[in-house]
């Protein structure tokens, strides 16, 4: 919950708390999420962080930022096209064992995707791959640890973007 309220005091967020249907959506996918995001799905709801980051709603709509269609959208086309297959090894797509079950994305093209190695989500590794980059980052934290350290510290190397923001905020979005 730390890294929550930091995130929350870093853009100043002060909105609605939401109430999500978390066994709909699990459901949904065919797997629990990390406890650390829906805490952050809860109290940001849909929205973006500096007109930047985008981080997918928790709801099974049929909008391809939903954190569901776009896990159904990329596993369909990962099984039906093998260089989409390709560019997600060695890891796969979910829900392949292992698989990568993406959380969001950048306005310049990088993903964000959560590792579903382990039983226990609260473990799951997060994995970026940057636009235009061959390799993949691996990072051992919470998604809101990771986005109030790509805002704030520049020890996130290439995904620290503060340097680059004249000021933190968040936006809700409505689809």
């Amino acid at each position: 919950m730390l890294w929550l309220t930091n995130l929350v005091d870093a853009v100043g967020w002060r909105g609605p708390q939401s109430q999500i249907a978390w066994d709909s959506v699990e459901g949904a996918l065919g797997i629990g999420l990390p406890g650390a995001y829906k805490e952050y799905a809860e109290v940001f709801g849909r929205g973006e962080f500096c007109g930047f980051i985008d981080v997918y709603a928790p709801d099974f709509s049929d909008h391809p930022q939903g954190i569901v269609e776009r896990a159904l959208h990329l596993a369909d086309q990962a099984a039906d096209n093998p260089w989409i297959a390709e560019f997600f090894e060695p890891y796969g797509v979910y829900p392949r064992p292992g698989g990568l079950l993406q959380w969001g994305s950048s306005e310049v093209g990088d993903s964000f995707f959560w590792r579903t190695c382990v039983n226990d989500p609260d473990e799951w590794e997060i994995i970026v791959k940057e636009e235009g980059e061959e390799s993949w980052l691996t990072y051992r934290m919470s998604v809101p640890e990771f986005l109030w350290r790509m805002m704030k510290d520049p020890e996130m190397g290439s995904m620290y973007i503060g340097d680059k923001l004249d000021v933190l905020s968040f936006s809700p979005v409505q689809y």
